[in-house]
């Protein structure tokens, strides 16, 4: 008989935030290409949040890379490279990681209450904490997100607007 245990929603919450302790573990780790190998399943959820955002919103997408590769002095672990970022998709693009952050609440949501093989829970609760730790956006992101800022302060205020709709319509009531 298998062992079995029972999903909570908090577990994936648990594990997103091992998923963060975890990456400042593999930044210690002396060797580039474990570092490397250790980094690729979140540097593949990384570089394909941004393609699929960029396919969404019309960035032409020309180039796909989760190859690492040295970039002056530092280490480029993946890239894309668009072909039309403009104020309307350069915010959505660049910060499209951060969608993966939805990740333990979407398997909450799907697994909460089941019992399930503990080696297949043990792998969801690794995959949310890869996933987690691979949504940070990179230095690279914010610079392409600030490099279009009309379109990032209209993205912020739409979402600021969406999220807070009674103090954003109150703050403008007042400039006005």
């Amino acid at each position: 008989m298998m062992a079995t245990i029972e999903i909570t929603k908090e577990s994936f919450f648990i594990a997103a935030i091992l998923g963060f302790f975890v990456r400042f573990v593999i930044q210690k780790i002396p060797s580039f290409w474990l570092h490397s190998l250790l980094n690729l399943p979140g540097t593949i959820a990384h570089e394909t949040s941004h393609a699929i955002v960029s396919i969404f919103t019309f960035g032409k997408m020309t180039r796909f890379s989760i190859i690492p590769r040295r970039a002056g002095d530092k280490w480029v672990f993946g890239s894309i490279e668009c072909a039309n970022l403009n104020n309307f998709n350069a915010f959505p693009i660049a910060m499209a990681p951060l969608i993966l952050l939805a990740t333990p609440y979407f398997l909450g949501e799907i697994y909460a209450g089941h019992q399930l093989n503990v080696y297949f829970a043990a792998a969801l609760w690794s995959i949310t904490g890869i996933v987690c730790q691979a949504s940070v956006p990179s230095a690279q992101d914010f610079k392409v997100a600030f490099t279009y800022w009309l379109g990032t302060f209209a993205w912020i205020g739409l979402i600021a607007f969406y999220l807070f709709p009674e103090q954003v319509q109150g703050i403008f009531l007042k400039i006005i």
